[in-house]
């Protein structure tokens, strides 16, 4: 698994594993709900809590069955599985740093051209939309993890807030920035 998605990190949060932790700790997650079936198309790496957690989250449901579908339609020869293994043993932490720079830049530049046109963007979307032109880009993204970034770009000190109108959270630029 980690081999074909080049990333150790939690499919649904993309936060990394916490060995020992009951909830942070790695555990595997079923796409198609069968816990008898262990090939490797139906399995990814998953928190525990996050594992219990999809149950309630019909967006996690939606990403587990189109990561099913792809990873039944990209199934990797064994050359590939062979290289990839044998990249992430050399430089794993490298790949995931990579692929976080490279989608914390994606979802710079949808907001940066978005908000030159638009005054506010609804937060859902700027979310759906990045994971989506992440996925598109790299293969890679979740929710979770496009939100992290976009959480990270309306901080306090950056060009961008997140704020309430009307009880729907929007951003948009900060004025001065």
């Amino acid at each position: 698994m980690v081999a074909r998605d080049l990333i150790y990190a939690c499919f649904f949060c993309g936060d990394r594993f916490v060995e020992g932790d009951k909830y942070l700790d790695r555990t595997y997650h079923h796409l198609d709900k069968n816990i008898k079936n262990d090939e490797l198309w139906n399995l990814v790496l998953a928190h525990n809590i996050c594992n219990i957690k999809v149950e309630n989250y019909i967006e996690w449901q939606v990403i587990s069955q189109d990561k099913m579908l792809w990873n039944i339609n990209h199934q990797p020869t064994v050359e590939q599985v062979k290289m990839a293994t044998d990249s992430l043993m050399r430089d794993g932490v490298g790949i995931m740093i990579e692929l976080n720079v490279h989608h914390m830049k994606i979802c710079e530049e949808y907001l940066k051209e978005k908000l030159a046109v638009e005054p506010f963007l609804r937060f859902s979307d700027v979310q759906a939309s990045c994971t989506f032109l992440c996925r598109e880009e790299t293969g890679h993204g979740s929710l979770q993890s496009t939100r992290n970034y976009l959480l990270v770009l309306c901080a306090e000190e950056a060009t961008y807030e997140r704020v309430k109108l009307s009880g729907v959270t929007i951003i948009r630029k900060r004025a001065g920035k």
